[in-house]
């Protein structure tokens, strides 16, 4: 009779604490739309607008020929473009922070950046760039577009900015060169460059140390901002430590293009995660994230930042559940694999889980938009689309 109550007990425990688990976990996403194509597959780049009323998507027939498709998806009525003339693959596909138009990135040696309206007529090209961003100029949103050349003994940093609201016409061009070491003087000091900020018109540099000859020692070194379209310089903090700064430093490098820097490191445990969870505010400037979700259960592998920001100041990004976590495995279960999406506030380091999609599929890609997330499914022996794009409801 002990030994029974004993084992009730020790049941009545196990489901309390699987189900003391499960009640922290995200809503299952519920499905509102699937878009088809049985002609051929519909590509992996896709993008929601904004505010999430609009797809653009990239049908591939089994010849080859790719059409661009803006849809309504209130209506669902569609504007198509002819893309066969520029790509067959395209590189990227994204909606500007504001306005109609919609980007397709064409990637040859450099990139081409198409842009079409919302009746999917192409307004203009920017060709031959590595990155196209944007900032507000006023309360008017400007491109910029960026182009890194390289020689054996220099390197030049192009920067066009476009005039406020309009695309076809440029307002005036950037250009910062250095050594092949990324190295310049801008009088009095000599900078290291180490990456442009994410609109491309700051550089976040190195300012040298000089050497003092009365005592055979060298200055220490500075971090700082060097400020191209007024060509001035400023100081931001001393560097006490130029190794770990380097190493850091090299972080941003690898990861330039990411408008919010955000990192996670580490091993999973059974009480969450032996490591770091971080955003970044700067090298060497970090803040400490502590998420309202079990982070120990995700595979870290599986991070992934969304490459497009849809909301200022918020970053969004996707991991998917190990199934062997330590979490659950302490009770002596796994877990279906399954894909959550979080959001984080830039700001205050705050992190929600918005919800989970069921997927065991190795790969998924996905787009957000206002209160929807597109999300294809990708087989391991073709990543490069499907006949299915999937659309889900956030909370």
């Amino acid at each position: 009779m002990l030994r029974r109550s004993v084992f009730l007990t020790s049941l009545f425990l196990f489901v309390l604490g699987v189900s003391a688990a499960s009640a922290q976990d995200a809503p299952k996403l519920k499905l509102v739309d699937t878009v088809t194509f049985t002609g051929g597959y519909i590509d992996d780049q896709f993008a929601l607008s904004p505010d999430g009323l609009r797809l653009a998507y990239v049908t591939v027939k089994q010849d080859g020929k790719a059409t661009l498709v803006l849809r309504e998806l209130a209506s669902k009525a569609e504007k198509t473009a002819d893309l066969s003339k520029i790509t067959d693959e395209p590189a990227q596909v994204f909606f500007l922070p504001s306005g109609p138009e919609v980007v397709v990135a064409v990637k040859a040696d450099k990139t081409t950046y198409v842009l079409f309206d919302a009746e999917g007529k192409e307004v203009t090209q920017i060709k031959g760039q590595d990155h196209l961003s944007w900032r507000l100029s006023g309360k008017t949103l400007q491109l910029v577009a960026y182009r890194l050349d390289k020689t054996a003994t220099s390197l030049t940093h192009t920067i066009t900015l476009f005039e406020a609201g309009n695309p076809r016409k440029v307002q005036k061009t950037l250009t910062l060169r250095t050594d092949a070491a990324n190295r310049l003087t801008v009088k009095p000091d000599n900078l290291e460059v180490i990456h442009l900020t994410s609109d491309f018109t700051k550089a976040v540099v190195k300012i040298l140390g000089g050497y003092n000859k009365s005592t055979d020692s060298k200055f220490p070194d500075n971090q700082g901002l060097y400020d191209l379209e007024a060509g001035t310089v400023q100081k931001t903090g001393l560097i006490s430590n130029n190794a770990a700064w380097d190493r850091d430093a090299a972080w941003f490098v690898r990861n330039w293009r990411v408008q919010h820097p955000v990192r996670l490191s580490g091993v999973a445990t059974v009480n969450g995660i032996d490591g770091s969870f971080q955003l970044g505010q700067g090298i060497q400037q970090w803040k400490d994230i502590t998420p309202k979700f079990q982070l120990g259960r995700f595979d870290f592998d599986t991070f992934r930042v969304a490459p497009v920001q849809p909301v200022e100041k918020t970053v969004h990004f996707t991991m998917a559940i190990h199934p062997q976590n330590p979490i659950t495995l302490q009770y002596k279960k796994s877990e279906k694999r399954a894909w959550h999406f979080f959001r984080l506030n830039a700001e205050t380091g705050a992190a929600d889980d918005l919800g989970q999609v069921q997927a065991e599929e190795t790969t998924i890609t996905w787009s957000l938009g206002g209160k929807l997330i597109g999300l294809m499914r990708l087989s391991p022996n073709w990543t490069v689309g499907s006949e299915t794009l999937e659309l889900y409801q956030l909370p």
